[in-house]
């Protein structure tokens, strides 16, 4: 059983008592001021009470809130037990292994962080960024201060800008795998443009869009299928009413009027799918051909033990 850091005997005393201790035993030389201070005790207070709301992860957002005001080991803590609880792994244990490295060697959280770690490492992949030169690298577009960290497993976009050049590429990671992505600052060739003289270069972020072609092909297919259907049901109402017109019973009206139905529904049904499959197609698919990866090697390995790599 996970042990909960807020339960829901604390009291409001304490809490306060907690908030104060953190801020007074915080670096002074990254929050001073009584203003910070103050803040810090005020958002930590809030995330002892969303946290008894069972709201974590507006309880961790306002953790790390409070340790940005007033560094603490213990307001990470705060925050990988919220955000744990929140369902978010990855950043649960990004926090866990930030409060291994700044907590006290005989810190008596220090246990239970390391075996919240261990259990969350195989549901989760570690990804390793180098970009040397670089200004700044992203992960899925939020700034990264360190480059070893835990993410979800699937597909993730790595980004580091040069000055003015944006060079990025895609991962695809598993659980339980280690993933070293290399960026290095592309060639003056890749980053001319025809712009004139004086003029910044052009942006180099990439701007494909998240979905494949595989998802406009099977809407195409399930709006063709839901057309064939359409047209039979169509046909098949049409002779009911004929029949209907011809010998009119009760029994044919019923007949007749169920199939309408039918057709109704699937003349609604191959409207949306078509609509969706279009709509697909012009904002979500990325019809362009995949970008040159010849200045990145990806090393990705398995649970157990492949390794591929990635040119």
């Amino acid at each position: 059983m996970k042990r909960s850091l807020f339960p829901p005997c604390i009291s409001a005393t304490a809490a306060i008592a907690i908030a104060i201790a953190i801020v007074m035993a915080a670096r002074p030389a990254l929050a001073q001021t009584p203003e910070a201070h103050a803040q810090a005790a005020a958002r930590f207070n809030q995330g002892v009470d969303l946290f008894r709301q069972h709201a974590y992860a507006q309880a961790a957002d306002a953790f790390e809130q409070a340790y940005a005001l007033a560094p603490h080991p213990f307001a990470l803590w705060n925050a990988a037990d919220a955000r744990e609880k929140a369902g978010q792994e990855a950043r649960a244990a990004n926090l866990c292994a930030r409060f291994l490295r700044e907590a006290a060697p005989d810190d008596a959280n220090r246990g239970e962080a390391s075996r919240r770690l261990v259990s969350l490492t195989p549901r989760l992949s570690r990804v390793i960024l180098e970009a040397p030169g670089a200004d700044e690298v992203r992960l899925d577009g939020v700034p990264q201060g360190r480059l070893e960290l835990f993410v979800d497993p699937g597909d993730h976009l790595v980004t580091a800008r040069f000055g003015r050049v944006v060079a990025d590429r895609r991962i695809n990671v598993v659980p339980g795998s280690r993933t070293n992505v290399v960026i290095e600052r592309p060639a003056q060739s890749e980053t001319s443009t025809a712009e004139g003289p004086g003029e910044a270069p052009a942006n180099a972020t990439d701007t494909r869009r998240p979905l494949s072609r595989t998802w406009f092909f099977v809407g195409a297919g399930a709006t063709v299928t839901l057309g064939s259907v359409l047209l039979w049901s169509g046909v098949d109402t049409h002779a009911a009413a004929t029949n209907f017109h011809t010998h009119p019973t009760k029994a044919g009206l019923d007949e007749g009027l169920g199939k309408e139905h039918r057709t109704n529904a699937l003349v609604v049904a191959t409207v949306v799918a078509g609509l969706a499959t279009a709509g697909l197609s012009a904002f979500a698919i990325e019809w362009r051909p995949e970008r040159d990866k010849s200045s990145v090697m990806t090393l990705t390995l398995s649970p157990v033990g492949a390794a591929t790599l990635t040119f």
